[in-house]
């Protein structure tokens, strides 16, 4: 009776959802979500699934769902000039495709990878990229999202997002790799000093990337703008222990950048000797700002 009572309560929340454009989720706001999630959870109660179930039922589409399904994969194709880059992310492809080629050395595959270097240049990519090319699972989040007024709502994050990698892995039988955008909002040394909030889910991500440290099947990767400004304890050995620096394109990487995008447009035709004079005027552009600028 109790399941009824709530598919219908997500039926309600759905229609007004529907016709003010936010998901249910954000109909209730995050926080409120989370803690009628939780509470129902003690019944026996899935709420997300009564929620899909909700959408299912009145043939609206389940949000994210779609998107998931039309995006096409990205692969290290799709990643032009950041070539050193690439070498070095490689190197964690190829542990994770042939594990026993380096287990036998004595090797260990890095649990913790930094994506470190301004904004705009592609990390996200690179670590979608990554996953695919490895033939990982993969899981998104933005550090600024775990963190709420309340205090315990962001460790709580951060456990059902560990949870969830887990249980994927488990269920495919394929690695998971889950990326943190921006970790720069919990991990920030200044910021992290007078917040219990911020304290309290640092301190549980730490506690995750010791936890799964022996378990082959979970990756972290993280992005951030300055590695410099990080507490020290996330860059200890064990867990985000490499740091891999994602530039701002040169001027090859720039002319490459333009070439590709600018392929792709079918009225264009331009010279390399008219790209040239282009690209000398774009230096100090992000990988954002050159695709705007072929726009």
């Amino acid at each position: 009776m109790k399941k009824y009572i709530v598919l219908v309560c997500c039926m309600v929340l759905t229609n007004l959802s529907y016709l003010s454009g936010f998901s249910i989720a954000g109909t209730l706001d995050n926080v409120n979500y989370q803690l009628w999630k939780a509470s129902l959870g003690v019944f026996g109660v899935d709420l997300d699934k009564a929620r899909r179930e909700a959408y299912v039922a009145q043939g609206l589409p389940i949000p994210g769902e779609e998107q998931k399904q039309q995006t096409k994969p990205i692969t290290f194709d799709d990643l032009v000039g950041v070539d050193e880059v690439l070498v070095e992310v490689k190197e964690v492809v190829n542990f994770l495709k042939h594990p026993e080629e380096f287990t036998k050395l004595g090797a260990t595959v890095p649990r913790g990878i930094l994506l470190e270097g301004p904004p705009g240049n592609g990390k996200t990519m690179i670590a979608r990229a990554l996953a695919n090319e490895a033939g990982c699972n993969f899981e998104y989040a933005t550090a600024s999202s775990f963190v709420e007024k309340y205090v315990g709502m962001g460790a709580l994050r951060v456990r059902d997002l560990f949870k969830r990698a887990k249980d994927l892995a488990k269920k495919t039988k394929k690695p998971t790799i889950i990326f943190i955008d921006e970790i720069d909002a919990i991990g920030s040394v200044n910021r992290n000093s007078s917040n219990d909030e911020y304290r309290q889910t640092l301190n549980e991500l730490l506690c995750q990337l010791d936890g799964f440290n022996k378990d082959s099947d979970i990756i972290v990767l993280a992005a951030t703008n300055l590695a410099k400004s990080l507490d020290d304890a996330l860059k200890r050995s064990g867990r985000f222990d490499r740091i891999v620096k994602v530039p701002m394109p040169g001027r090859d990487s720039r002319f490459k950048l333009l070439k590709h995008y600018l392929g792709k447009l079918p009225a264009v035709v331009i010279t390399d000797q008219e790209l040239e004079e282009i690209v000398k005027m774009t230096d100090g552009l992000s990988s954002a700002d050159l695709v705007s600028l072929v726009n």
